[in-house]
């Protein structure tokens, strides 16, 4: 996999990325909200078919999630530590 980061998202996708054309990508960001306390985090998948899916939860569940869309959209399983 490769990524990149702004500030506040984390892009991933899968490796080699092609030269041109869309890409499918998963991105982790912070969930807008009018709430300034609200720490819920989106995770979604951007697919070049455009059946894109999008997942809002608590911070504490993100990476789990991050890894289920991971395993599920591109069949990579996270390594146990």
């Amino acid at each position: 996999m490769a990524g990149f980061m702004s500030m506040h998202d984390l892009a991933v996708t899968t490796t080699p990325v092609p030269d041109a054309g869309p890409i499918d990508v998963i991105w982790v960001r912070p969930q807008p909200s009018e709430d300034p306390d609200s720490q819920d985090v989106l995770i979604e998948h951007r697919a070049p078919t455009s059946w894109d899916d999008r997942i809002v939860r608590p911070a504490p569940e993100a990476v789990s999630l991050f890894w289920r869309f991971v395993r599920e959209k591109w069949g990579i399983e996270a390594l146990e530590r």
